[in-house]
């Protein structure tokens, strides 16, 4: 296993960003966070987050909640009041004009080592100009902390890679949990559309739902949202549609309107920007793979690692046993970061 992690983290160094995000709350993004920072040494690293994911003491658990230890001269962008609660000092060097509820993100240098708070943006558009700007302070990865339920921030087009956070606060039986912990990761890197499409998909993002035929004539379909429209989607599904495009979430409903109408449509291909925008159970999604109706995504998640937490509320469970649980079913590397790996 050493061998393994010391592989893994200098594959991570090669990236310029990394995504940390969590499948459930207390599912130790922020722990996972603060050993990846330790496996590297502390060196050439910047930090941020996506939102704020709580306080020193969780408010729905009560439970305390881990803090990130920086080491002098890190690199971070966080909300001003994060900046200001903190024993260490910083020196600013930018500020960003985007504002939270715990003020406007800054970028800032540690003068010394200790503990810190992070509070980031709420959007990815946001999110990769704060990437740019502590790219242009510093060398080195920057580590995204995700917030709770945010998992959108894990755009490939915002970040290099990902570590997915699980473990047993999602449930008391070990093999439950890696079966929504393996669902998780199928949708996060379901594979994409052929690169031959790609650029014509693209073009037509600022649409909600578009179909796209065998023949490349597109149909834009006239509704701003595809919750409770599916009838209208499926009317306007026919053997000649290719693809059918949702520019937002794919929703179990649509999902099960489009497998009930399997018969109006051939070889058609449900596309998504990625595997963060599906909503729709394990067993909707199997039933679509039956139904020879294809689920792609304009841009794969590449999931690096996934970090398993063996604790949950009111247990502690076999770390080994929950490892084991995932790492037998991918050939991604699965790992307790928790309890240090």
């Amino acid at each position: 296993m050493k061998d393994t992690i010391t592989n893994f983290i200098e594959e991570i160094k090669k990236n310029e960003s990394l995504a940390i995000i969590g499948l459930s709350k207390n599912a130790g993004k922020t722990t996972t966070l603060n050993s990846v920072l330790k496996l590297l040494n502390y060196e050439n690293v910047m930090l941020t987050s996506i939102g704020y994911d709580g306080e020193e003491t969780d408010l729905i658990f009560g439970t305390g909640k881990p803090t990130i230890f920086v080491k002098k001269g890190t690199l971070i962008a966080t909300a001003k009041k994060c900046v200001l609660n903190s024993d260490i000092r910083f020196e600013i060097l930018e500020t960003t004009g985007f504002n939270t509820p715990l003020g406007e993100i800054i970028i800032v240098r540690c003068l010394e080592d200790g503990l810190i708070e992070l509070a980031g943006p709420s959007y990815n558009s946001q999110l990769r100009e704060v990437i740019r700007l502590l790219k242009e302070f510093g060398n080195g990865l920057v580590i995204v902390d995700g917030a709770l339920n945010r998992k959108s921030f894990s755009d490939p087009s915002v970040c290099d890679k990902t570590i997915l956070c699980s473990g047993m606060t999602l449930s008391d039986d070990v093999n439950e949990v890696a079966k929504q912990t393996l669902y998780t990761l199928k949708l996060l890197t379901l594979p994409s559309i052929s690169s031959e499409d790609v650029g014509l998909i693209r073009q037509l993002l600022d649409n909600t739902l578009t179909i796209i035929n065998k023949d490349n004539s597109v149909k834009v379909l006239d509704t701003q949202t595809s919750i409770n429209q599916e009838m209208k989607v499926v009317k306007e599904l026919d053997k000649q549609s290719k693809y059918l495009i949702v520019n937002g979430p794919l929703t179990d409903k649509l999902a099960l309107q489009l497998i009930k109408s399997r018969t109006l449509v051939s070889a058609l291909s449900v596309i998504v920007k990625n595997g963060t925008n599906i909503f729709i159970k394990e067993e909707t999604f199997n039933q679509l793979q039956k139904a020879k109706i294809d689920l792609r995504v304009i841009d794969e998640i590449d999931v690096c690692a996934i970090s398993m937490n063996p604790n949950s509320l009111y247990k502690h469970f076999d770390s080994k046993e929950v490892v084991a649980s995932v790492a037998s079913k991918t050939d991604k590397l699965v790992c307790d970061f928790v309890g240090g790996c």
